[in-house]
């Protein structure tokens, strides 16, 4: 399920993304008094739905573990007790897993351009 979620979110960003879309372009509002209160551009969460893909493929390559409790957590919404029970590890090895792989990640998309 949780692999699925992820698959879903990563195929959307790229679509969105693609040259043939305006490939991150900027987007002005028609009007510009319709722009009251903006959030976040959709461009933005979508590039960095695929630099969390990229250092997330990046973590399972390296590090298995800390990844697929990544997957668990973040992705299919587990919490850590229902973790480590699905993954058959204490609650302590996933708590520290958990921690590495948040920083390993913040600095694998850190890290790229």
């Amino acid at each position: 399920m949780a692999a699925e979620m992820r698959r879903r979110l990563i195929d959307h960003a790229r679509r969105r993304l693609a040259d043939k879309r305006g490939g991150g372009a900027i987007h002005e509002p028609l009007a510009p008094s319709a722009a009251v209160a903006t959030p976040a551009p959709a461009d933005d969460v979508e590039v960095m739905l695929v630099r969390l893909d990229r250092a997330l493929t990046s973590l399972a390559d390296a590090f298995p573990r800390a990844a697929r409790v990544v997957q668990l957590r973040f992705l299919a919404g587990l919490t850590t007790e229902e973790t480590a029970e699905e993954m058959d590890l204490s609650l302590g090895t996933v708590k520290r897993d958990w921690t590495f792989a948040r920083a390993w990640l913040a600095a694998a998309m850190d890290g790229e351009p």
